[in-house]
Order: C-alpha cells, then structure tokens, then sequence
C-alpha cells in the first residue's frame, strides 16, 4: 500500500438516536467495517454526522521502532505492543526470517510500507481484514488472492483525471485486488 492511500475514512450522516450498519445477503450478515468514530457533529433534520476511521487509523500517529536481527514477526509483535493493533501474517518462510536491524521513526503507515522492502516481500502489501486486524505480507498469501473480481462499469458512478473512480463499498476490494483481469499496484 504506497504511502499516498490511507486507509480508508468515511463520513456518515445518520440519526441521532440510533445506528445500524449491515451487510448482507439473505440470511447472513458479514462485519465488512471496524474501526472509531473519531467526531461527531450536528447535521441537518435532527442527524448527526460522524466522522469514522479504520481501527488502524492509529498507525498515522508516530510509532518508532529500532530492533537489531529481528524478523517481521518481531517487528509486528513491537508495532502490536505500541498501538494494540493485532496482526494476521501468512504462514510463509519470510515472515520468520531474520534481517540485521529495522529502524523507523515516523508515523506507523510508514513504517507499515517499509516492511516489504525490509525483508524483500514480492508484491507485498498491508490493510485491514472486516476483523479489525491488520493483514501484512505478500498479496500471493493474502485471503483475497484467490477471489478475482469481474465489476460492470456501470458500478462507477464517477471518475476523474484517469485515476480515480467512485463506486459502492464493496468489502473484497482491497489494494493489490485483481479486479476485470487487472491488478492493482498502489506503487
């Protein structure tokens, strides 16, 4: 994930008293958001607009990290004792191999981007599962891998400049998808 998407945030206006958000089909209902509401403010007719951010939002505060031979797995495990975010790492060698040092010092999303390169990830990638964990590895290993998308155009409801589209949330896009036989490469 390049350092330029963030995860994501939304802004919902709903009422003051009540707030439901569900996702389904027939008879079952899939969690597809966790995260905070960071604000909330009035709105219009009695609502109230809340403003909502990804439980890993708190990886855009500073997290410095500097740890002699660790592996990914260490690297997570200090990330994790930091921020309370849990990590989901694939069952793959790399995650266990050692490096000589890992140093960062600014903000957790930057720090998140650098792992890949650190221990030599290909295609690596990170976000957040609908569980509230942070998936952090190769898009080979990710849960997503294996479900390539076919989307008609007309879920696009706009678009601009040639590298921008909006359309309805839709739990199983996440950076790296391979979406109408294309892949994304946030990079």
């Amino acid at each position: 994930m390049g350092a330029d998407l963030l995860p994501q945030r939304s802004i919902v206006t709903v009422p003051a008293i009540w707030f439901y958000w569900i996702w389904g089909l027939i008879l079952r209902v899939y969690r597809w958001f966790t995260g905070y509401v960071e604000r909330c403010g009035p709105a219009e007719n009695g609502f109230k607009r809340l403003f909502i951010r990804e439980a890993i939002g708190v990886m855009g505060l500073k997290t410095p990290i500097s740890l002699q031979h660790p592996t990914m797995r260490d690297v997570c495990a200090a990330v994790t004792d930091q921020t309370g975010v849990i990590f989901a790492l694939p069952d793959e060698p790399y995650v266990d191999e050692k490096i000589p040092h890992f140093k960062s010092l600014g903000a957790g999303y930057l720090l998140l981007d650098s792992l890949g390169g650190a221990f030599g990830i290909s295609d690596y990638c990170w976000y957040q599962l609908p569980d509230g964990t942070l998936y952090a590895g190769s898009y080979a290993h990710s849960r997503f891998a294996s479900l390539p998308l076919d989307l008609p155009a007309s879920f696009a409801s706009s678009g601009a400049a040639g590298n921008t589209l909006r359309m309805p949330l839709i739990p199983s896009i996440r950076p790296g998808v391979v979406l109408n036989g294309h892949q994304d490469h946030p990079d």
